[in-house]
């Protein structure tokens, strides 16, 4: 997203911008609690987890580079997040406290089309991770979600746990072992010890639903016209 904002905007948000390492399993917005700062991942993941009262828990968006942590709430000083987000893969961010993010949107031209765009996909990107989880199978799912990891962290080696990725794929932590197993026999992922190695990314996408495709392209092409519309 930083690097779609024309140069004089991108600067006036650099100057408020400081480094965070969030490591797995950190909270960083709580339920139901203010979101005073928002945070836009340069490396690594953050989820986006909601808990039911039986102690269980489902993944429902996740964010890396492409995204920001704390919308749509931390443009509302009273609006309340309905689930926690929490580092997944470690990942080192850039910091903006909420109350000048807010000024930047109504002093800016170009950010507020830009957050109001990705939040229309956000939207519609958890609908589709809803009817995902519900027509594809977990194997699917699963190449699908290491493909999206691997995108949003920038590399094809991270550390997952099943605990984690059950939570991704809204399953029993059987379910995701024998997923992997079957994606590690056909020789398109390494799993060892909580690190994934995504082995043949091409075969992998074919194994994949075609939501990650259309998840891919729809980032794509919303940040590549402001983009080019920042060099105009």
């Amino acid at each position: 997203m930083l690097d779609a904002l024309p140069r004089a905007e991108l600067d006036a948000l650099t100057a408020h911008l400081r480094p965070v390492s969030i490591p797995p399993k950190k909270l960083v917005i709580e339920l139901g609690e203010p979101v005073q700062i928002l945070y836009f991942p340069v490396s690594g993941m953050v989820s986006h987890v909601s808990s039911m009262e039986d102690g269980s828990s489902v993944e429902t968006a996740t964010f890396g580079n492409e995204g920001v942590v704390g919308l749509p709430e931390g443009l509302n000083p009273n609006a309340r997040p309905s689930a926690r987000s929490i580092g997944q893969v470690h990942a080192e961010s850039l910091a903006l406290d909420a109350d000048i993010f807010r000024k930047l949107m109504v002093q800016s031209d170009t950010l507020p089309s830009l957050v109001y765009g990705y939040l229309s996909l956000l939207f519609n990107l958890v609908g589709q991770h809803a009817s995902c989880n519900r027509l594809h199978s977990a194997t699917q799912r699963l190449a699908r979600w290491l493909l999206m990891t691997g995108d949003q962290v920038g590399r094809d080696q991270f550390d997952l746990t099943h605990e984690f990725m059950g939570q991704m794929l809204g399953a029993r932590r059987a379910t995701v072992t024998e997923s992997a197993q079957e994606l590690q026999a056909l020789g398109l992922i390494g799993y060892s010890r909580g690190r994934i190695s995504i082995l043949d990314r091409p075969r992998l996408t074919e194994a994949a639903c075609e939501c990650y495709g259309l998840v891919r392209e729809c980032f794509e092409d919303l940040y590549t016209t402001y983009r080019q519309a920042s060099r105009l």
